[in-house]
């Protein structure tokens, strides 16, 4: 479709203004009214009267009391209302609809979760707690670990706060004499 259709399929004020004179009256039907527009036909008519340019509609969202009236009415007799086109019903009672499960869904939700969380408290205050394990006679000590003595030692003196010894060594020679072959020198 060029720009040039879409732009002349759209429906202008005028356009409207020639369909509402050209209401249908006793004699005049809707494919009366779709020859004297180009690009038209009955049901495109009738559906923009019905939805768009009947004066009888009152635009706009549906007040708490209209809903409460469209509810109890629709269950009665269906999609009609006067003052409210079929679509913006079916639009409305889908919204209602939607909204309302969505609201017992999260009740429903809120409900498990609040019974789940009573029913964890009650086991707890029921003491339904489990069965601690026997108790061994004489109870078990952790094993111990027995350092070697020089670390001990070490570990006495750094608790006081003082060096540790120097580890012995082997004591020194006599007055530095070192034997040699069986002679003894002084070397100091």
């Amino acid at each position: 479709m060029a720009a040039a259709d879409v732009g002349s399929r759209q429906s202008t004020a005028e356009a409207g203004d020639r369909r509402h004179r050209s209401r249908p009256r006793e004699s005049i039907t809707w494919v009366k009214i779709a020859e004297s527009l180009e690009k038209r036909n009955d049901n495109a008519c009738r559906q923009r009267w019905v939805n768009v340019l009947d004066p009888s509609i009152v635009k706009g969202p549906f007040t708490r009391q209209e809903e409460e009236i469209l509810l109890r009415e629709h269950i009665i007799h269906g999609e009609a209302k006067p003052e409210k086109t079929e679509g913006q019903i079916e639009a409305t009672l889908s919204l209602y609809r939607s909204k309302k499960a969505k609201a017992g869904k999260q009740l429903e939700d809120a409900r498990s979760k609040a019974a789940k969380a009573e029913k964890q408290l009650e086991e707890e205050e029921a003491g339904d707690d489990p069965p601690l394990p026997p108790q061994i006679d004489p109870p078990l000590q952790p094993p111990q670990f027995v350092l070697p003595l020089k670390a001990r030692m070490k570990m006495d003196h750094m608790e006081i706060g003082r060096n540790p010894p120097a580890p012995a060594a082997d004591p020194p020679s006599p007055a530095g004499k070192i034997p040699l072959q069986g002679k003894e020198t002084n070397n100091s």
